[in-house]
């Protein structure tokens, strides 16, 4: 019996991804790796892709090395290695994560198709989501210093 992860990878659209990594223009919940998400997304047959639909950016964590992970109410797309795994629940909810010492990853049991992506596009996306994550955090600290520089003192 073949395991659906070993069956034939769709091969995903480099020239659209390298587009989309080329650009210049972000925005907080359309970031580059929510939409080489929604690019690979157009690869899987019969996944429900609505274009336009908020795609939430996280980092998965396995056998220490961070991946990407982007996720919509209906598909969870993980970004590992030399490929990119579409996982969707059967009744249409957010796929649970697995954690534990090892891990903290989308679970894989609700694999629905893989898609082949370049080589280095997965560390590409996980250094590209460590840096919005550290703008954010600055972000945070600064405004953090402004609202304590402010308060009345007593």
């Amino acid at each position: 019996m073949t395991h659906p992860i070993e069956t034939q990878a769709h091969r995903a659209d480099s020239a659209a991804i390298a587009a989309i990594l080329k650009d210049t223009h972000d925005e907080p919940l359309r970031n580059k790796a929510t939409r080489v998400a929604h690019e690979v997304l157009k690869r899987v047959p019969g996944a429900v892709d609505q274009g336009g639909e908020i795609m939430l950016t996280s980092l998965a964590h396995y056998a220490g090395k961070s991946h990407v992970v982007c996720s919509t109410a209906r598909n969870t797309v993980l970004f590992m290695g030399k490929h990119a795994f579409v996982l969707a629940r059967e009744d249409g909810g957010g796929v649970p994560w697995v954690s534990n010492e090892r891990m903290h990853v989308p679970d894989m049991t609700f694999f629905q198709a893989r898609v082949r992506i370049d080589d280095s596009l997965s560390a590409n996306l996980v250094e590209y989501v460590e840096d919005l994550m550290d703008q954010a955090r600055e972000a945070v600290e600064h405004v953090v210093e402004d609202d304590h520089s402010h308060a009345p003192s007593h």
